[in-house]
């Protein structure tokens, strides 16, 4: 069976931050909610405030350590928001999925 709790290892992402983008919904959110899961304190973002609530209440629920912030990836001011607040309130970044389908940017990654 897919998605067998049992093979969850509770604390392989322990004391480790990570940030999905659009993980309110879907195959982002999926990813999201086993890193928190298997111990990881989790960024949860949308640029819909409407879809997080769903979301929020299912970790809520399951007891897990999430943070959530508004934020549309596309916009080069709320990146730095987002990466500013994480940066002030845990210090460092250890993982970053990026689930968003489009890119305002052509070239590398590293310059953006």
């Amino acid at each position: 069976k897919r998605g067998n709790n049992n093979l969850i290892c509770k604390d392989r992402h322990k004391n480790r931050v990570y940030l999905v983008t659009g993980s309110s919904l879907g195959i982002g959110f999926a990813i999201l909610k086993r890193l928190a899961q298997e111990g990881a304190s989790v960024i949860l973002t949308s640029r819909r405030k409407e879809n997080l609530a769903k979301a929020e209440e299912d970790l809520k629920n399951n007891n897990l350590k999430f943070d959530t912030i508004i934020a549309n990836f596309n916009s080069k001011e709320d990146r730095e928001k987002v990466f500013a607040q994480i940066k002030e309130k845990y210090g460092m970044l250890h993982g970053l999925v990026c689930n968003i389908a489009v890119s305002p940017h052509f070239g590398n990654s590293i310059d953006i």
